[in-house]
């Protein structure tokens, strides 16, 4: 599996000047369908707008990234059966203006294009849980029985998608 992911990313890396039409997959296992993956072709130029006050900056992410956890917690979903997964992440990208792809059964791309076409950075996050009752008791508990993220993807979606949060402040 690390290799196919790394051949992919490999062959996005040579992509850099346009937006890879499509990312293509075997078909065969459809492991790569688990990921959540970022493409940023070339060197984005983050422009400082009048300076936020660096608290104030990393208070506002800070509470999205909680919104954001909480939010993919009580939806896990097993395997390749991501449906609302893939809807939550593909919503919030479209809601920035972002142009989400998805590949094989439940894959995210999202490409971003920047401004130096000789670099490409990946970013991926795996969205899939684990077949655990959550004993927890809290506002944001599991609300698929049976089913939790005791293995930290949420935390792993939530940080692609502040990254795509910060890149498009």
């Amino acid at each position: 599996l690390r290799q196919k992911v790394s051949r992919t990313f490999s062959n996005l890396t040579k992509q850099t000047t346009e937006k890879p039409t499509r990312l293509r997959s075997c078909n065969k296992c459809g492991d790569c369908s688990m990921f959540f993956t970022f493409v940023i072709a070339g060197k984005i130029k983050v422009i400082e707008r009048e300076k936020m006050q660096d608290q104030e900056r990393l208070e506002i992410y800070r509470k999205e990234a909680i919104r954001l956890r909480r939010a993919l917690h009580r939806i896990p979903e097993e395997g390749f059966k991501l449906e609302k997964t893939q809807a939550y992440i593909i919503n919030y990208l479209k809601t920035m203006g972002y142009e989400p792809e998805t590949v094989c059964q439940s894959g995210i791309v999202l490409y971003i294009k920047g401004t130096d076409e000789n670099n490409t950075i990946a970013f991926r996050a795996d969205m899939d849980a684990l077949c655990i009752t959550e004993e927890a008791d809290h506002d944001y508990v599991s609300r698929h029985v049976g089913m939790m993220h005791a293995c930290g993807h949420d935390g792993h979606m939530t940080m692609n998608l502040l990254l795509a949060k910060y890149l498009y402040d």
